[in-house]
């Protein structure tokens, strides 16, 4: 869980980024993020607790 919070908090400090280049590693970045999400989902690897931090 600490993995995909530490991914989508590192893809926000780009957000203002004027460049195309910056916003193209901030959607990969958060794209790989909702993956682990996703896989952590359906695995049923999170509490109800972990979810409501979500």
């Amino acid at each position: 869980m600490a993995d995909v919070f530490r991914g989508i908090r590192v893809s926000e400090l780009i957000r203002s980024e004027p460049l195309l280049i910056s916003q193209l590693g901030r959607n990969a970045s958060l794209q790989k993020s909702l993956v682990a999400f996703c896989d952590g989902l359906h695995q049923k690897k999170w509490t109800d607790a972990q979810l409501a931090e979500f």
